[in-house]
């Protein structure tokens, strides 16, 4: 799996609300390519709070599409619950095991 980490989604950002969002950049693309697909989506949130950080992960099953997905995605509008935020897609890079 290959991750993206999107930065500076609104805090009533839901994981369907990121599905909805890539689907929608990524349309034709899975079209073409109907074995590829979104993986899960991840939003970190405060354990006392409960409240988002304002960032999120997106896995994909293919780096392929990891790819695609950041160079259709990045600076876009993402809108939830009527709020908006122009999102920074990049790709998620975790230290080694």
């Amino acid at each position: 799996m290959y991750s993206l980490k999107v930065n500076r989604i609104p805090f009533s950002t839901t994981p369907r609300d990121l599905r909805q969002f890539f689907n929608h950049h990524l349309e034709l693309y899975f079209e073409q390519h109907p074995q590829y697909h979104i993986g899960d989506v991840h939003i970190p949130r405060d354990e006392r709070t409960k409240r988002i950080f304002g960032y999120a992960f997106v896995r994909f099953c293919s780096r392929a599409v990891a790819v695609e997905a950041e160079v259709r995605t990045d600076d876009k509008r993402l809108f939830s619950n009527g709020n908006y935020s122009n999102v920074s897609v990049h790709r998620a890079e975790f230290p080694p095991r």
